[in-house]
């Protein structure tokens, strides 16, 4: 019997262990610019969505990958989750996103260019 208890008892401890920390989001972009050294392209604006699971943000709409794009997603991991901010980034891309007023900055940094997106965020 005392076996069998410590078996129930490892068995949900283990499980809370598995439970993951997600929270999905969506956005209405203000501005998507697409700057090169001398010219600046204004993009037509969409909505997009992130998830935030765990260590990682998932961002998925056209301009972050898609099911037409070789890049099905942009993966980042998070460097900072602190008093309402989130911070990610991986090698060429950056993002922040304030959960107060919903505001997210995307930047994806290039040897050629920058491709900026604000947008405003509400958690689903």
């Amino acid at each position: 019997m005392k076996k069998l208890l410590l078996l129930l008892t490892l068995s949900l401890i283990s499980t809370q262990g598995l439970v993951e920390d997600s929270e999905v989001y969506y956005c209405d972009e203000l501005q998507h610019l697409f700057i090169k050294q001398d010219t600046v392209e204004k993009y037509k604006l969409e909505r997009f969505k992130f998830k935030k699971e765990n260590d990682f943000i998932t961002l998925t709409g056209s301009s972050f990958g898609g099911e037409d794009n070789w890049i099905p997603y942009t993966k980042l991991d998070i460097i900072d989750d602190y008093k309402g901010e989130i911070f990610a980034r991986n090698l060429e891309h950056s993002m922040t996103y304030t959960r107060d007023n919903g505001s997210f900055q995307y930047s994806h940094l290039n040897r050629g260019f920058i491709h900026i997106i604000f947008a405003k965020c509400e958690i689903f």
